[in-house]
């Protein structure tokens, strides 16, 4: 019965020591997963601001670009007052205008920046799933612990009564 008792405790007490190790690990990950989540909050206001602003500047130049300010290009005489602004010279009469390659750029900037918000979207998903995840598992570890550490409560005191552990207790040496 003594062996029994002891095993039962050493068995509990390793158990026990695992479990503070994985929930310590938890408590880790949470942490990290918190300032994670902390710090995609800070960054997704202003990764919102500036699409919003890519997108801004897109539709400004897709409307530089359009048909018909492109067929009102094509219309406009040297020295003659342009209809909208009044302007003599019409640097964009002829040709490609430099807002073509803009919108080539700024449909990238678009796209980069709708990229990066959506990545910081899948940062916070995975770190809210990871969070979830460790709370419920450390929520569970702790369930176990309680009847864990009632019965290591108990199967000590049954080993402290028992006759073997107090001729263990006579036999040890004492440090007087």
């Amino acid at each position: 019965s003594a062996e029994r008792l002891w095993s039962g405790l050493v068995g509990a007490l390793d158990r026990q020591h695992k479990l503070d190790a994985e929930a310590n690990e938890l408590k880790e990950k949470i942490a990290h997963a918190e300032t994670a989540l902390r710090r995609i909050a800070a960054d997704q206001p202003a990764a919102a601001v500036r699409l919003e602003q890519a997108q801004k500047s897109l539709k400004i130049a897709e409307a530089a670009c359009a048909e018909r300010v492109e067929t009102l290009r094509e219309t406009l005489e040297a020295g003659s007052p342009c209809p909208v602004c009044g302007a003599t010279e019409h640097p964009y009469a002829a040709g490609d205008a430099p807002s073509r390659a803009m919108l080539s750029q700024l449909g990238n900037a678009v796209s980069d920046c709708q990229n990066a918000l959506n990545g910081l979207g899948a940062q916070e998903a995975a770190h809210k799933k990871e969070l979830e995840n460790s709370q419920q598992r450390r929520t569970r570890i702790a369930e176990e612990q309680e009847p864990l550490t009632a019965a290591m409560q108990r199967d000590g005191d049954a080993w402290n009564a028992h006759p073997i552990a107090t001729e263990l207790a006579a036999m040890a040496p004492t440090d007087r």
